[in-house]
This record gives C-alpha cells, structure tokens and sequence, in this order.
C-alpha cells in the first residue's frame, strides 16, 4: 500500500527510515543518495516526487489516478532476514470519514471537515491499514452516520476498490435528517484477522453521510443483561428513527436486528425488557434469532400505550435461548406495530404463585368484587383482573400490571 498507493511519512522519512539512489552500486554502497522527498496525497504510491537534488514532478504511480509517468517499477529489496518492523498499527481504530487513503465521487458534507457527503451509486472510499487484530477478536463494525431518506445499502470489502471480498453489508436507516447523526453496528460475516485496507462500496444513491466507523469486538454487549439502544442494530428494513434515536415506522413485514447479543448459559435468559410507545391497536412482534427469517422465539402484541410520544415497559417472554446470537424484532398484521426506544435480556423473577390478596388490595376499592389471579402467558407474569358478581362489568385494577394482554379481562 505506501509503495503502489499511499506514500506517506509516517515511518517513512528519507535517510531515516530509508535511502534512494539512482543506481544499484550507490544503493548498494549507499552513495550518493537522493535529498529530496514529499508525501501525503492519498492515493499516490512512491516515489511522488522524490528527486535526486530537489523535486522532480510526476515520478509517483498509482492504482487509481493518473497522471503520473512511473506506471510500472521493478523494486530490489535487499533481505535482511532479521528485520524488523516498527510500524505500530492500532487495534480496532477509530477512522474519521476523511481519513480514506482512496475515493471516488464523494465530497465533504457542507459545514464539517470530516465528514464525507455526495456517497452515491459505484463510489467508494478505501481505509489504509485496518487493523483486525487476531482471529475472533474483531465482531463488527460501529458506524456513525446521518441519512435524510429512505433505502440502498453499503457493501464492506477487503482491500482497494469494488472488486474486493465483501465481509459485511449494512442498510442504514433513516435518522431523520441529513444533520442528525446516530451511531449503528453490524456484524461482519466472516473471521478476519490482521492487517487490511477496507473500502465502503455504496449501492444508492445518497446512501448515508459517513462521520466516522471503528472496528469492534461488541465488547459493550459482554454482558448478558445489556440495555441497547433502538438506534444500535446492524440490519433493518422499512424502518426509520427519529432525532432521538427512537425507532418508528415498524409496519408489516418490516424488521430490525441487533448483532451479538449475549443469552448467557441456558436457563440465564427467558424474557426481554422492552420500552415502547404505540398510538394505535392491533398487530405484532415477533422475536427471531439471527435474520427475519431465523428461529421464532417469542411473540409480543403491544397494547395502545396512549400515543405514539407515550412509553411503557412490556416484558416479552421468550423460549430458552443460549449464547450469542443476532436477535430480530418482525413486524407482523398491522401498518404502525410500535415504536422502541431499547430493549435488554432479562429473567423471569415473579413468583411461582399468586401474591396474597392482602397486598393486591391495598389501596384499590371495587365494591361487590369476585377477585381473581389470571396467568398471563405472553410475559409470564401474574395479571390480576376484579369482577363484580351482579354484572359482566369490569372492575379494573390500573398500574399495578401494565403489560397485561387482551386475553385477560379488564386490564389495563
């Protein structure tokens, strides 16, 4: 990459770090070497304009500009079987968007200096030397980004250019605005290790505005009853979030994944804590693992929270699931399902019989009441309804068990 691409001056200063010569007797003897080099303009591979006495135009090659008169070079590197390299790359480093070594057709996004806008159908950007780490220890990547409209995807791949192995694919959603910028992860599909250039291919047009991405090992999401945000999934469609990161727009077959998270052991996990706000009623979620069309592990219907702004918290039971795994939320029957703003993993701790009508009462008066405990099978925990013996009227029992379901008569 710095001979053919890059040439840079990090580690790599003329007669400090290495010599140029123009024969192979002065290199060899290390005379008369050249006194004059420049560096730092992405994409341009040695030499630049590197020059025996001063700078001589145009001597640089390059895979992806032209203009340069060095289009082929022969390198003898003499080996010194006990060289070592000390050029330190960072683990999982943090790239601003305009820090790619390449580009194509995009720009910087109006008021910022980092920002790259303009990300439209065939272009790309390429980042120099990512560093991966050893194998496992990089799971995905974090992106910070903006987008004003809807659709398109970007493809992630190993080195220059569109023609590389892809490894990842992401399909932002809308976050509201061009100016309103929220951080995302997706997974990448396959173990890669060490040291690579990665370029961002975009598939739309005006795919997303590109703040910054590192690599990640989703070192946040270790622990088995992390809360994640709505706005921190890896893959969706049809949805859209707001300026507060909130996901809405949740309609009928539209759905949304979240990468890596942690089950823990069997038996550790049988429930997930969701906040919601529902303006309507009717429709459905279901709980998927690892895709839209993964294994089906739980449903939830939510009710009518009093207004799409209006949140509550629901439980969502689940079958027994372990380890890592990639967890989707399916909208199902209905425009509108919900809007979410997080959901963590939990587990059922609600007693294995009905609390004492002693506590239930406390505070709550329906005259002539029948009182009753309902199972209440979606989230595993107890529902309690009041009925009066004279009439098929209801009595109901408010906040105490907000997450009660239809099926059970009266709830709130």
């Amino acid at each position: 990459d710095t001979l053919m691409n890059n040439w840079f001056n990090a580690n790599n200063t003329l007669n400090v770090d290495f010599s140029l010569h123009s024969t192979f007797l002065d290199a060899f003897l290390g005379t008369n070497g050249w006194t004059f080099c420049n560096y730092n303009d992405p994409g341009i591979g040695f030499p630049r304009d590197c020059g025996p006495n001063g700078k001589v135009n145009f001597q640089w090659n390059s895979y992806s500009r032209g203009g340069g008169d060095a289009n082929h070079h022969a390198f003898l590197l003499p080996i010194d079987k006990d060289f070592q390299s000390t050029i330190v790359y960072p683990h999982h480093p943090t790239f601003l968007g305009t820090d790619y070594a390449v580009q194509k057709g995009t720009s910087i996004a109006s008021g910022t200096n980092t920002t790259v806008a303009s990300f439209d159908n065939g272009n790309y950007l390429t980042y120099a030397s990512a560093n991966f780490g050893p194998s496992g220890s990089t799971k995905g990547i974090r992106i910070n980004y903006s987008k004003g409209n809807t659709g398109g995807k970007v493809e992630v791949r190993l080195g220059l250019g569109t023609t590389g192995r892809i490894i990842g694919e992401f399909r932002p959603a809308k976050t509201g605005s061009w100016s309103n910028y929220m951080t995302a992860y997706f997974d990448i599909e396959e173990d890669v290790e060490g040291i690579h250039d990665i370029t961002f291919v975009s598939k739309s047009s005006s795919v997303l505005n590109l703040a910054w991405f590192e690599l990640s090992d989703f070192s946040e999401r270790s622990e088995v009853y992390s809360r994640i945000p709505a706005s921190e999934y890896s893959d969706q469609s049809g949805t859209q979030f707001g300026t507060s990161g909130n996901m809405g727009y949740f309609d009928d077959t539209d759905y949304i994944t979240y990468a890596n998270v942690n089950f823990g052991p069997a038996g550790t996990t049988d429930l997930i804590l969701i906040e919601y706000a529902k303006g309507n009623n009717g429709g459905r979620v279901q709980v998927r693992l690892d895709g839209a069309d993964g294994t089906l592990v739980g449903e939830f219907r939510p009710n009518n929270s009093g207004g799409w702004g209006v949140w509550k918290e629901a439980n969502i039971a689940l079958d027994d699931v372990e380890g890592i795994h990639d967890l989707t939320f399916l909208a199902k029957g209905k425009s509108g399902v919900m809007n979410m703003a997080w959901f963590e993993l939990s587990r059922d701790t609600s007693p294995s019989s009905a609390p004492s009508s002693d506590v239930v009462h406390t505070g709550f008066v329906c005259e002539d009441r029948q009182d009753q405990w309902q199972i209440n099978q979606s989230t595993r925990s107890w529902c309690f309804w009041a009925r009066k013996t004279e009439t098929a009227s209801r009595c109901a029992l408010k906040d105490l068990y907000i997450d009660c379901p239809v099926t059970c008569d009266n709830c709130p």
